[in-house]
């Protein structure tokens, strides 16, 4: 029995029947891209996020690459983000011919507001806010920031499907929310797939064309578009699993709940901001000697993860990007632990976890 830190086989396994039913329904209709499937999804998860506008997207980078050249910045441009996040929130920048800068994070994993003030300049002109593990950032200050400086707020919600600030859903504070459906997020496909929202209808309409080689009703390449598509199986997979999002974030948070009620003190909970709907994609807890808190783990068929082992600004494809402070983004690096949360995961396997970790705090003390 190993027990993963996520694992999206036994979500297949709880939705067989209907994912089955919805692949076999798109294969016998024969339209396999921009067909109702499609469209339907994008209807659903706008009214699901409280979008006006929604588009699906071939995966999360893609939705952040696109936002950025819709918004037709010039080239070397600065985008400023943390370093704390996945690859492909700096990778989509970059794609997209402009400059990322990278700054700290708060104790709760997510941009630092006053990092953000002090890093603003002429160059400046959007920002992407990661609400990071699921839990959303302080948008009270990030989007005031950004108004008095003019600045474009990209939301990047690809681990926060359902996450609200102040009971507003995240991808709704700036001009697109971007998201992931990566198979292991809070809201999967079985493949790549990805989501824009925005309520901006200029926005949405560039959008559309970045999106399908620039292409106006009468396919003429108005301008210079890619293939940035979200296929038919995908997205009548996601429209399966839509349904139920809300009950999926709601059995992460009662494991998150165990989990903090039950484990030992050396492991530090994740800090949850008072005004934060966390919908936990990831359980991240500080721990000492990490390294032998995994092999003990392992040897008890648990795999837990790391998120992430290097910040951004340690790959070396990223070593010439100006990057401000980094006191709690390297203070963490090497203490952070993922524990295993997905909606599948029996609370009693949460238990084992919890009591194998409260075994191994007897050999700490």
């Amino acid at each position: 029995m190993k027990i993963l830190c996520s694992d999206p086989k036994q979500q297949y396994r709880e939705y067989k029947e209907k994912i089955s039913a919805v692949i076999d329904n798109v294969l016998e209709k024969g339209i396999y891209i921009n067909g109702l499937e499609l469209h339907a999804f994008e209807k659903e998860f706008g009214e699901f996020n409280g979008s006006d506008y929604c588009l699906g997207v071939s995966s999360g980078t893609s939705a952040i690459e696109i936002v950025l050249r819709a918004l037709k910045l010039n080239d070397q441009d600065e985008v400023i983000t943390v370093s704390h996040t996945a690859i492909p929130t700096i990778a989509a920048i970059k794609l997209a011919n402009l400059e990322p800068k990278l700054i700290d994070i708060t104790s709760t994993f997510t941009m630092c507001p006053d990092e953000l003030r002090k890093a603003i300049n002429s160059r400046t002109k959007a920002v992407i806010v990661v609400h990071l593990y699921g839990q959303p950032a302080n948008m009270d200050e990030i989007v005031d920031i950004c108004e008095q400086s003019s600045l474009h707020l990209i939301e990047d919600c690809s681990q926060a499907h359902g996450a609200k600030w102040k009971n507003q859903n995240v991808g709704t504070f700036g001009i697109a929310g971007c998201f992931s459906c990566y198979p292991t997020k809070n809201l999967g496909a079985i493949g790549d797939a990805g989501i824009v929202t925005t309520n901006d209808k200029d926005l949405h309409n560039e959008l559309m064309l970045i999106r399908e080689y620039g292409w106006n009703d009468n396919r003429e390449s108005i301008i210079n578009g890619g293939n940035y598509r979200l296929d038919e199986i995908q997205a009548a997979i996601l429209r399966v699993k839509l349904k139920s999002l809300e009950e999926m974030n709601l059995k992460r948070r009662l494991i998150a709940n165990t989990y903090s009620e039950q484990l030992p003190s050396f492991c530090e909970r994740p800090l949850i901001n008072t005004n934060a709907f966390h919908v936990f994609h990831l359980y991240v807890v500080k721990v000492p000697e990490r390294e032998k808190i995994i092999k003990y783990l392992n040897k008890n068929n648990i795999y837990p993860g790391i998120h992430y082992q290097k910040p951004t600004h340690l790959h070396s494809a990223f070593k010439n990007i100006e990057t401000l402070n980094m006191t709690k983004t390297e203070e963490i690096k090497d203490q952070i632990l993922s524990l295993p949360i997905y909606p599948e995961l029996e609370i009693e396997k949460v238990n084992y976890i919890c009591e194998k970790l409260n075994a191994f705090s007897s050999k700490l003390l």
